[in-house]
């Protein structure tokens, strides 16, 4: 977020606040080993012990190369953590040389300008698990016109750069998913009569091109693959997602063919386990995975299901009955689920554009789009599932998808 006089980024690490902070402290006085743009640091001042605060402070020049140009910056460092886990850099002096040995340095007035980066404790609202709220806020005078130009480069470009160091440091991998892909069975048919399917794995937090892909195997709804493959873990690598694709040989692009995603709830560290998982189009996927954690860190879960786990242990140590008017609610939830999926995998087949989840519970959840491909849905769906429509309601079904692709 960026408003006058003031740049705040936050982000949230699902860590505890001692653990962040110890870390942080160490980056802020190596920053040289992180950012080779600095081409020096030299500190003036040094307390080397807590004032009657427990304070730490710190003065120091530090010189930036930057397309060209020297930005040299002095700055004094408190470090305050008695009361608040905060570090606060003031700005004292700044000057820039251009390499143009004609130009004069250029001096900004500083007075106010201020670099802070502050850490909070809570607790996540699903599993009360801890987490570390963490915000690096820059306020500047705007009035100061060679300021604001230089908050809109220099100062958002340095904080931008700390956030994505912050982003790698605490989203390393912790482990490997290691996943032999057996083959599939049932797929859909891509082309006019078969396909040539291939698989895509990633997990949740990796970026699409970034996927591991199978070998094409020609002419065939029931591929046998028969690859090894190793994922990274991380710390937001909640699901392991595979997808099918046909692929196309003339340069088109490749069309979907379903996919499937597995949360890690029922892993064990170094033990494997075969699945056998349905797309949500037709057919399934079969392969072998197994985690392997470093340092005996626990493999990542989503809070919620933490949560549902954690309560399913309480009730069964209680002896309490599960509530099944809740039991029956949940359930009618995963069908809607599953007609999303289906409805998400129709629409992307149909009008090759990708809707959101919401969107597709929505029209699952309103049955509109039910009588469409009602076969289709009675093949593929629980029979509790596939309602029946009046005829009548298909102009009621285009208005839905239309409204939708706009809201898209």
């Amino acid at each position: 977020m960026e408003a006058d006089g003031k740049v705040v980024r936050q982000h949230i690490i699902p860590l505890e606040i001692n653990s962040v902070w110890s870390w942080v402290k160490s980056f802020n006085c190596e920053w040289e080993k992180y950012f080779p743009a600095i081409s020096s640091i030299e500190v003036q001042k040094n307390k080397t012990t807590a004032d009657k605060d427990g304070d730490l402070n710190v003065v120091r020049t530090v010189t930036v190369e930057k397309e060209g140009v020297t930005h040299v910056f002095k700055e004094r460092l408190d470090f305050c953590e008695q009361t608040v886990f905060t570090i606060l850099y003031t700005l004292l002096d700044y000057h820039c040389e251009a390499q143009d040995s004609n130009s004069q340095p250029q001096k900004i007035h500083l007075t106010g300008t201020v670099f802070s980066i502050s850490l909070k404790s809570r607790t996540n609202d699903v599993d009360n698990s801890p987490e570390t709220v963490f915000a690096w806020t820059c306020t500047y005078n705007p009035d100061v016109l060679k300021l604001r130009n230089l908050a809109k480069t220099v100062f958002t470009i340095a904080i931008d750069s700390c956030f994505d160091e912050f982003e790698r440091r605490f989203n390393e991998p912790i482990g490997t998913c290691k996943v032999f892909l057996r083959g599939a069975t049932g797929l859909i048919t891509a082309d006019v009569f078969s396909s040539d399917p291939y698989c895509a794995l990633r997990m949740s937090d990796m970026p699409l091109e970034e996927a591991r892909k199978s070998r094409v195997k020609k002419w065939t709804k029931n591929p046998d693959f028969n690859e090894d493959f190793e994922l990274p873990v991380r710390p937001k690598s909640l699901k392991l997602i595979i997808a099918l694709w046909d692929y196309d040989s003339v340069g088109g692009d490749d069309d979907p063919m379903g996919s499937t995603e597995m949360e890690f709830s029922d892993l064990q560290d170094g033990v494997a386990k075969e699945m056998t998982l349905d797309l949500n189009t037709q057919g399934r996927v079969k392969f072998k995975i197994c985690i392997e954690m470093e340092n005996n860190k626990a493999i990542p879960v989503s809070p919620l299901l933490r949560k549902q786990k954690l309560d399913a242990e309480k009730a069964k140590k209680s002896g309490n009955v599960p509530d099944k008017s809740a039991q029956s609610e949940a359930e009618s939830c995963e069908v809607i689920d599953s007609l999303a999926q289906f409805v998400q995998a129709k629409l992307l087949e149909d009008s090759q554009a990708m809707f959101s989840k919401h969107q597709c519970r929505v029209v699952a959840n309103s049955y509109l789009y039910l009588s469409v491909y009602q076969v289709e849905i009675a093949q593929n769906m629980p029979q509790n599932g596939a309602s029946k429509m009046d005829s009548s309601n298909k102009n009621a079904v285009a208005t839905s998808l239309k409204a939708l692709l706009e809201q898209k």
